[in-house]
């Protein structure tokens, strides 16, 4: 945890949909997110003034959110040459409720190259 934030790394395979389901507690009782909603993105350089990339958050239940970056934009992120050494970036989810916004987590993306999903798919 660095400033009250709970940090929580991940890991995205270039040109691969991403997702990730995150449960929220306070202690052992669910946080209760209810009429919250929220904002995801990530910078390769934290003095970069623009997002890199962005997310999509949806609400499973109460206490659950699935984070989801689509291929279309895990295949534009940038990746180390070298499987063995992720490119990464940092990443925040911010959660907004009655106006007042503030992040619930944080972390770094390891990005792991890929190759594949450049191929040209024969659909005939």
């Amino acid at each position: 945890m660095k400033n009250g934030v709970p940090e929580y790394d991940l890991e995205i395979n270039q040109g691969d949909d991403f997702y990730r389901t995150i449960q929220f507690s306070m202690g052992d009782k669910p946080f209760d997110i209810t009429d919250c909603t929220f904002r995801f993105g990530g910078r390769y350089n934290l003095s970069n003034k623009k997002l890199d990339f962005t997310g999509q958050v949806e609400v499973l239940d109460s206490h659950t959110i699935r984070l989801h970056i689509p291929n279309e934009v895990t295949g534009k992120l940038q990746a180390n040459t070298d499987y063995k050494m992720p490119k990464k970036a940092y990443y925040d989810v911010q959660m907004i409720k009655d106006g007042y916004e503030r992040r619930i987590l944080q972390g770094v993306v390891n990005i792991y190259a890929g190759n594949a999903y450049k191929v040209a798919i024969d659909t005939k």
